[in-house]
């Protein structure tokens, strides 16, 4: 049979069947018979705290002959709704005392019947109105709106509400027919395919009442279309075999709107323009035919269609849902064999790729433990397990599945895969270390399975442990040394304890008060020397110290060396800045030095005795200020130097630390170390 390309006259709808819209594009939708009306006046409950407003509209409603009830506040209402059943609508306040506004009260009122609610409200506020966030209402009025905008808005909602249900109702059988038809493509399969859409197709075209029902794919290659599936009412002659191999460049004002995403309808094939078209249809015995595209993945590969005998003027809502949503249906199983096909491609492609990654890679059943795949690297190091039991064929001695199996954590409560995990074994079967990394991933079957991939670390385990080894040895020398050390400072401090008996001992023995005064000289200097090493031993680090944790203790030490009849009041500002320990020793004996001699000659004949001590780290210096208010550092020295040996030390020390000494008699002894760190 040839075709002729000859001009067409057709017209086309697009139909969105989410939400139960319709949108026409050509041509009249006709309504479903009003299956609602009622006989007697509509009824309203007006919502209002304010008597004033609400007699407002009460009156202007029942002028315009509904029946009004009315309540003050939103508990009021609910309970009036869940007692008269002859309300139809309820005009809502916004704004409700007593606690519930008008949002809440709405909806309370939809829990308990689905009615329209149609708002009123002073003004536009934002903010006001988010209390009615998320309720379906029928419209919102302010209050200074006039009776007939009022009285009309009203009808709009209740009018709104009555096509509402009436399209919940025809929805209903609707949804009964997708429902059978959803069932038969949900776990359809290749081999079943023809029948069960030859099924669907009797199911659609016998709900609708058309005479035949069919299914065209585009093979636009070839640039050919031919009729794949097909089913004919009794007494309806079928067509099939004739419709194999049509040229698309016969059709191309159908090729056209299909790949647009727009249906075809055509009411009267009579009134077709003489051509091939005509002549077609016309051949099969048709009147009138509708057409939806198949697409899957956004491209057209199809259509379905439905046929009359005789003419049919007009295409209703439910024509059109029904087989649009057929042909959706028809489009995901379409585009699921074709992801099919693209999986068990990709699925071979994987397995090639598997098999290059130099390390062990297996997967396994995460159910019965199966050894579903193995790699060249995996044979070569366990040999053929494929089929086996993983916890047989990769280890020795397990009775049942390992007790480091991961199975569990790969999966969430749901089943599906969950992520990577990874870890470290030694196999007993080989004795080698591996690192694993496991993940449930999806098989080509469907199946969610276990997948490992170990990278032999063998080599680096025993390196490592090398290391470790090391390591621990080099730990054990710094802990010998460290007690090498602690012990190095308490044989110092004993031995400096003795040579301090010894001086105070010789100090105690000797009748010349100059030399008793000199040898206790020595043993304070000797005593800060003690006081400093056994800090240090007790420190965590033996090379540095907190000032004020040494320089404190020795000032307190220096005070209860020597009798006063007042104890000197004492100003001490020495902060937690560490030092070395070098330095800390020269400053424990400056520090001494300065206390041994105010407490020994700065304060005879006076009441009150006050020395003041600051030491600190301040623009990298340690800065230590002492001062007292005793007698003062005597003229002969201020002025001519003459021999002092307190002093000479103090200058010896100061040189020692390259810092800075200097003093004076302003009030008493003032001295100012400064030394640089």
């Amino acid at each position: 049979m040839v075709l002729q390309k000859v001009p067409i006259t057709v017209s086309f709808t697009t139909t969105d069947c989410r939400n139960g819209a319709i949108l026409a594009v050509g041509g009249e939708i006709m309504s479903i018979e009003s299956i609602f009306n009622k006989k007697h006046g509509h009824a309203v409950l007006v919502v209002e705290d304010e008597q004033l407003i609400c007699q407002k509209a009460k009156t202007a409603l029942e002028r315009a002959g509904y029946q009004v009830h009315t309540a003050g506040n939103g508990p009021d209402a609910v309970s009036k709704v869940s007692t008269h059943d002859e309300i139809d609508l309820v005009l809502m306040d916004i704004q409700l005392d007593h606690g519930m506004n008008g949002g809440e009260a709405a909806r309370k009122i939809l829990a308990v019947r689905d009615l329209p609610v149609v708002f009123l409200s002073s003004y536009a506020d934002p903010q006001m109105l988010d209390c009615v966030q998320g309720v379906p209402a029928y419209g919102h009025i302010q209050k200074s709106t006039g009776d007939a905008v009022l009285v009309a808005s009203v009808q709009s909602a209740l009018d709104l509400h009555a096509a509402r249900m009436r399209q919940h109702a025809e929805h209903g059988r609707l949804q009964r027919v997708l429902s059978s038809l959803g069932s038969l493509f949900i776990h359809l399969s290749s081999s079943e395919a023809a029948a069960v859409i030859g099924e669907a197709l009797a199911v659609v075209g016998g709900f609708i009442g058309a005479d035949r029902a069919y299914c065209f794919e585009y093979n636009f290659e070839a640039g050919t279309t031919s009729n794949t599936h097909e089913w004919c009412a009794p007494g309806v002659s079928a067509h099939k075999d004739e419709l194999q191999g049509i040229r698309l460049e016969e059709i191309p004002d159908w090729v056209d709107a299909h790949r647009r995403g727009r249906e075809i309808w055509i009411a009267n094939v009579e009134a077709l323009p003489e051509g091939r078209v005509r002549s077609l249809l016309l051949s099969q015995n048709i009147g009138s035919v509708l057409t939806v595209p198949l697409v899957a993945d956004e491209h057209c590969y199809g259509f379905v269609g439905l046929d009359w005998t005789q003419f049919h003027p007009t295409c209703s809502d439910t024509h059109r849902i029904l087989l649009t949503s057929f042909a959706h249906m028809l489009s995901s199983f379409h585009l699921r064999e074709t992801v099919a096909q693209a999986q068990r491609a990709a699925h071979e492609q994987v397995l090639t790729v598997l098999d290059s990654i130099p390390a062990v890679v297996y997967v396994a059943d995460m159910q019965n433990y199966e050894v579903l795949y193995i790699n060249s690297h995996c044979r070569e190091a366990f040999g053929d397990i494929e089929g086996h039991t993983c916890w047989k064929a990769l280890k020795v001695g397990e009775s049942g599945p390992c007790e480091m199996c991961v199975n569990s954590r790969l999966v969430d409560a749901a089943g599906q895969p969950n992520g990577v995990h990874r870890y470290e074994i030694q196999n007993s079967h080989n004795g080698r270390w591996y690192d694993c990394m496991d993940r449930a991933i999806q098989w080509g079957d469907g199946r969610v399975v276990r997948m490992e991939i170990a990278v032999d670390i063998t080599n680096a385990v025993r390196s490592r442990e090398e290391l470790l080894k090391s390591r621990q040895e080099v730990r054990d020398l710094l802990k010998a040394k460290e007690l090498v050390l602690k012990e190095a400072h308490h044989r110092i401090k004993n031995n400096m304890a003795m040579v301090q008996s010894l001086l105070n001992l010789q100090a105690h023995s000797t009748h010349n008060s100059e030399a008793e005064s000199l040898l206790q000289d020595a043993a304070g200097r000797l005593q800060s020397m003690m006081l400093l090493y056994d800090k240090l031993y007790r420190a965590e680090h033996h090379a540095e110290l907190a000032l004020d944790s040494f320089l404190v203790p020795l000032i307190e030490n220096s005070i209860s060396t020597y009798h006063m009849t007042v104890a000197p009041e004492m100003r001490i500002d020495i902060s937690s800045d560490v030092v070395e320990a070098s330095v800390l020793t020269s400053l424990g004996i400056v520090v001494n030095e300065l206390m041994s001699n105010s407490m020994k000659h700065a304060f005879d004949g006076q009441d009150h005795a006050r020395i003041e001590v600051s030491c600190k780290l301040e623009s990298g210096s340690l800065n230590l200020t002492y001062r007292d208010n005793g007698k003062g550092i005597p003229e002969t020295v201020l002025q001519d130097g003459s021999e002092n040996f307190g002093l000479e030390l103090l200058n010896l020390l100061a040189e020692q630390l390259n810092g800075t000494l200097s003093y004076s008699a302003d009030g008493g002894a003032s001295y100012h170390l400064r030394v640089p760190v």
